[in-house]
């Protein structure tokens, strides 16, 4: 008799926690009500074929198709050489930038460089864009290795 006292006991202590309701969080917006909404027309920006320079820079448009204040809480680049600058907050109706700064000395090849836009627009609290290319060397050796040049400066080199 004395354990299924002790049973039940403990059966009501862990039951009794599982009942009882979560805090609410933060209430969403009600349906009708002023609602930003994040709109870039152009989501990935092609350099093309381009020469290595120093850094690549383009800035994407940002619309703002809602009925309140889009507010960019951050823009994260997928890596560390790629640098974001942003209009933090953007009025109904009203555009606004993203400018990513690619770092050119750390790219080699074809490239695809994005960033994450995070907003405040519920639809879409996450919006990717990205920029893509193509670094042309100003000098490439086929096959790669060690090429040796003989002759004295001043003098043309000539292949045997």
């Amino acid at each position: 008799m004395r354990l299924r006292g002790w049973t039940l006991a403990l059966g009501l202590a862990v039951l009794v926690p599982a009942t009882v309701p979560a805090p609410e969080t933060a209430k969403a917006a009600p349906p009708g009500g002023p609602r930003p909404a994040i709109e870039i027309p152009i989501m990935q920006f092609g350099f093309g074929d381009v020469y290595r320079k120093d850094k690549y820079v383009h800035t994407f448009v940002v619309h703002n198709r809602g009925t309140s204040d889009l507010i960019i809480n951050d823009v994260k680049p997928g890596c560390g050489c790629t640098a974001a600058k942003f209009d933090r907050v953007i009025a109904p109706g009203e555009d606004g930038n993203v400018e990513l700064t690619l770092d050119g000395s750390k790219v080699h090849g074809e490239f695809v460089k994005g960033a994450n836009i995070e907003s405040n627009d519920p639809a879409r609290p996450r919006t990717k864009i990205e920029m893509t290319g193509r670094i042309i060397e100003f000098l490439d050796v086929e096959p790669a290795g060690t090429v040796y040049l003989h002759g004295r400066y001043g003098e043309a080199v000539e292949q045997d």
